[in-house]
């Protein structure tokens, strides 16, 4: 692949890394050591599983290519429909989230790096060192957008006057329900 492309590519995996941190940082309205723990976990998650596919081949990648949709939208479905309970029993206009349960971010960073074993697919043909370059860069990516997401979220957590733990629910319902679109 051409740099170009796979700049491309990794900018179209981690977006949705961009949105659930976006999500959590509207939802936990401060940076914390729990941000850059996902943001590492979603760039690692990101990067291993176009080595799945890679290494252990393309059987792998035929059986779970015809349910990737169904696993990643009932993740992300779970999550937010989790979080917008939990808001409504808070009834709080500014009910904000505790933080980054361990459970949580594994959950995200599975929903969210599911796609990505499918880059292993479109990477299969490039040798070792390519491949190699291209997954740091695929994780990379992740990472940095994680990171701006959860910046981007924090302000929008700040300005907004209203429930928003509720609103991250529904960011992410969205999210996992556009997966089966």
């Amino acid at each position: 692949m051409q740099i170009i492309e796979i700049i491309l590519l990794s900018i179209a995996l981690a977006v949705d890394c961009f949105v659930v941190s976006v999500s959590k940082g509207i939802q936990v309205r401060r940076f914390m050591r729990g941000s850059v723990f996902m943001a590492v976990c979603f760039g690692v998650f990101q990067a291993l599983m176009p080595c799945i596919t890679y290494f252990i081949g393309r059987q792998i990648y035929d059986l779970i290519a015809a349910y990737q949709p169904y696993i990643a939208c009932a993740l992300l479905v779970g999550i937010g429909f989790h979080v917008c309970v939990d808001a409504l029993r808070k009834r709080g206009d500014v009910a904000t989230g505790t933080g980054y349960p361990m459970v949580e971010v594994l959950a995200f960073s599975v929903a969210t790096s599911i796609d990505a074993l499918s880059a292993g697919v479109v990477l299969l043909a490039e040798s070792l060192n390519d491949f190699l370059t291209d997954i740091v860069l695929i994780g990379m990516a992740s990472l940095l957008l994680s990171l701006v997401g959860t910046a981007v979220g924090i302000t929008m957590g700040k300005s907004l006057k209203i429930n928003v733990q509720f609103i991250a629910g529904v960011i992410l319902l969205a999210l996992g329900l556009w997966q089966l679109v």
